[in-house]
């Protein structure tokens, strides 16, 4: 082991993103010379985002990023900041913001320290559960008038609140139908949505039309 390894800790992290019940989490291995950048890449990773939108991490009560054309300006060199510099404190948290539209929070928090070892590869992801929200429907659909023609259709109100919408999709059991493209689809207890870029409500089958061709 080298001396630069041997200075190098491990950051057991669990990032979770804040207000979606049931909650979506993972727990990361990551190492403390690890940059801002890099971090990022494994949260988008992790979460199996697409990193098509801004974004932004809030430390202390200071941003960090990488800049995007159009986007927010950060002070530090993301690529040069690492985890150690801020020393954190065990217990210690600090927020990831993704799309800065839907703003999707992830709460990270320092859970413990480890030694490095080096007959591992890090980053390591050791748990989680469920997947992260579907956003790219949504931009295809509004690119596309899609949205407006499924709502149209199905007389969707705008009044609607999420929580009505997670009642009917818990109504769903072995399978779903696409409201948009009426494909069906298995589901499971952690997965109800069904993998149609165009879903917008899931229901039972009972009581649902077809849209036309």
């Amino acid at each position: 082991m080298s001396s630069t390894e041997q200075a190098v800790q491990v950051y057991q992290l669990r990032v979770w993103i804040r207000e979606i019940s049931p909650q979506i989490w993972r727990r990361l291995l990551v190492r403390s010379d690890s940059t801002i950048a890099q971090l990022h890449d494994t949260l988008q990773i992790a979460f199996g985002w697409s990193d098509e939108h801004l974004h932004q991490f809030l430390i202390r009560g200071k941003p960090y990023g990488i800049w995007r054309l159009g986007g927010i300006s950060f002070c530090d060199n993301p690529h040069q900041v690492r985890l150690g510099d801020f020393h954190f404190r065990y217990k210690e948290r600090w927020t990831y913001e993704y799309d800065l539209a839907d703003w999707w929070q992830h709460e990270i928090r320092l859970e413990q320290i480890l030694p490095f070892d080096p007959a591992k590869r890090y980053p390591i992801c050791l748990a989680g559960k469920r997947r992260a929200p579907l956003v790219i429907w949504r931009k295809i659909c509004q690119e596309q008038g899609h949205l407006i023609r499924f709502r149209a259709e199905f007389q969707i109100k705008e009044s609607e609140n999420r929580k009505a919408k997670k009642k009917k999709a818990k109504k769903a059991k072995a399978q779903g139908i696409c409201a948009y493209c009426g494909k069906i689809e298995k589901l499971s207890e952690d997965h109800v949505i069904p993998q149609c870029l165009f879903i917008g409500v899931v229901t039972d089958r009972q009581g649902i039309d077809k849209p036309p061709a």
